[in-house]
C-alpha cells in the first residue's frame, strides 16, 4: 500500500511540474508579446 502511495506522489509531482512549465512558457510567450507591442507603439 505504501510503495502505491509513493508512486502515485511522484505521478502527481510530475503532472504539477508539467503543468507549471507549460504555465511559465506561456508567461514568457505573454511578455514576449506585450514587448512587441509597446516597442511597436513607441514608433
Amino acid at each position: 500500500m505504501r510503495s502505491l502511495w509513493f508512486i502515485n506522489l511522484d505521478d502527481v509531482r510530475e503532472k504539477v511540474a508539467n503543468t507549471l512549465n507549460s504555465l511559465e512558457q506561456e508567461v514568457i510567450i505573454s511578455l514576449a508579446n506585450w514587448k512587441f507591442l509597446a516597442d511597436a507603439l513607441s514608433l
